[in-house]
């Protein structure tokens, strides 16, 4: 049922760009979507609850890489809601930048919507990113025709 609402369960344990990249990349779902897809912002018991956390599990030494992950929210097997997970810091103890938000969140947001897989294209926004400071964060992706194509399909 449209809007999927979505909310922050802390919003004030990150910079405020965050809150703000996370947000653009819901917008960006809905524009790239020609609007089949509508998200509305309810902090109040959302469909989507977005936490932050600074306590990174990425390991440098095995060269694990986490900036976020989703997870579904289960009662008596019935899905309420899905939980994306942010991490603040990278493992060198720095803020993620504004497009590792942004690409981030246009990811995870798939996720939210339903898709749990990833993709071997590393154009698209669903392909699973391990590395340390990949290129792709550097650049602000866009939606491709098989991410939204995927979306849609359900």
């Amino acid at each position: 049922e449209l809007p999927i609402t979505y909310g922050f369960a802390n919003e004030t344990a990150a910079p405020q760009y965050f809150t703000k990249e996370i947000e653009n990349a819901f917008a960006e779902w809905e524009i790239e979507s020609s609007h089949k897809l509508m998200f509305s912002r309810e902090d109040n018991n959302p469909n989507i609850l977005i936490r932050y956390s600074q306590n990174n599990p990425a390991d440098l030494k095995n060269k694990k890489y986490v900036v976020a992950y989703t997870i579904p929210s289960i009662n008596s097997n019935v899905l309420t809601g899905m939980s994306i997970n942010f991490y603040t810091k990278d493992p060198l103890n720095e803020y993620y930048s504004k497009n590792q938000v942004f690409n981030t969140a246009l990811h995870e947001i798939a996720h939210a919507l339903g898709f749990m897989g990833h993709c071997d294209n590393k154009d698209n926004i669903m392909y699973l990113t391990k590395d340390f400071k990949p290129a792709s964060y550097v650049e602000r992706k866009a939606l491709t025709e098989a991410d939204l194509n995927t979306i849609l399909l359900f």
